[in-house]
């Protein structure tokens, strides 16, 4: 599969009732695998409860991860 443009990829804390309010934007290539973006961007955020698709499923990464950061 050939991907041509860039990707958005957003970092926001959860709110309520409301939509979520940006931490941190990421602009990459778009050929540029979203599991990459996290470990380079964000595996370095404690005490966290990430949600994602299931690109970010890399059982390996984040059960080290969890025990380092205390973050899931």
């Amino acid at each position: 599969m050939y991907y041509y443009g860039v990707k958005l990829h957003a970092l926001a804390f959860r709110r309520e009732n409301r939509i979520p309010f940006p931490e941190e934007i990421q602009i990459t290539p778009a050929s540029v695998n979203d599991l990459t973006v996290f470990k380079e961007v964000w595996s370095t955020k404690e005490d966290r409860i990430f949600f994602g698709d299931k690109i970010y499923q890399n059982k390996e990464f984040f059960s080290d991860f969890e025990k380092e950061k205390n973050s899931v």
